[in-house]
């Protein structure tokens, strides 16, 4: 039975999230400013994220801010 949420490949790792440059990512807690909208600055193992509210820029692991992201709204490019 698969689940449908995450698809596991045959090494047994999940896969990331399809996350790009100038994405928009909504998340499920708000950043202490209030603002619960960051824009995507850098991807690789480490995200870097822009709050929209206060402009703080938080690099991070990206399994970490995959678990705190409630939708992602891609760029228009």
């Amino acid at each position: 039975m698969i689940n449908n949420a995450f698809i596991i490949s045959s090494l047994g790792r999940l896969f990331t999230m399809d996350i790009n440059v100038g994405d928009k990512l909504i998340m499920k807690n708000a950043h202490p400013c209030g603002s619960k909208t960051f824009y995507v600055l850098r991807t690789g193992m480490d995200l870097k994220i822009k709050c929209e509210g206060c402009g703080h820029e938080i690099m991070s692991p990206r399994f970490k801010i995959e678990k705190r992201i409630k939708q992602i709204i891609n760029s228009e490019k």
